[in-house]
């Protein structure tokens, strides 16, 4: 993916379900864009899991200030996880815009190149982009994020990812389920300071 980005001359056009994004690569996407290439992400409006869709947003603010442009699919949650540039390369397989993805599991992509493929996969492109709504920065500053501190945090009973914090704002405390607990004991996020969306409405 940071080859694609870094050897692009005119666009490159992205879709993946999540968006969870290291400096590495944010720092590769944002490059791109400022050099003047044309890079646009498509993420899903409507979500699966509904603890990973706000971190797919947060991570749209720096991108969006170096000039990618980002759309959500609104008629559905989309899988989909692709990219192609230059009329002459993409990809696609089972690789997230995630870093968990690009660390932790065991991925399997295509890399297609001057093939009449990745011409079908830039129409697919343009397909579901025609479905989609373009995120604007205002639409961003809309989401309210507060920092917190994790004063409590547990598995959750039958499953392995996911951990439950207690998270003190201000003077609110409010209970945050996360699926990292394959990155993170109960034991080492007490104490830890994160950033939530508190406007979201309740599930």
């Amino acid at each position: 993916y940071r080859q694609i980005l870094g050897t692009a001359k005119d666009y490159v056009y992205i879709v993946s379900p999540y968006l969870i994004l290291d400096n590495t690569m944010t720092t590769a996407l944002t490059s791109a864009a400022k050099a003047g290439i044309d890079v646009r992400i498509l993420t899903p409006k409507i979500r699966d899991k509904w603890y990973v869709h706000p971190v797919t947003q947060f991570n749209y603010q720096p991108l969006l200030e170096a000039g990618v442009r980002i759309f959500e699919y609104t008629p559905g949650f989309i899988h989909s996880k692709l990219f192609v540039s230059d009329d002459s390369v993409a990809t696609c397989g089972t690789i997230n815009m995630d870093y968990r993805s690009f660390y932790f599991h065991f991925e399997c992509g295509a890399w297609i190149c001057d093939d009449k493929t990745v011409s079908d996969i830039k129409t697919h492109f343009e397909e579901i982009l025609s479905q989609s709504k373009e995120i604007t920065i205002d639409d961003f500053c809309k989401v309210q994020m507060k920092v917190g501190e994790v004063i409590e945090c547990k598995p959750v009973e039958g499953a392995k990812k996911l951990l439950v914090s207690q998270i003190k704002i201000g003077n609110e405390v409010r209970q945050i389920v996360s699926g990292i607990a394959m990155a993170y004991s109960p034991e080492e996020m007490v104490g830890k300071k994160v950033v939530v969306i508190t406007n979201l409405k309740p599930c």
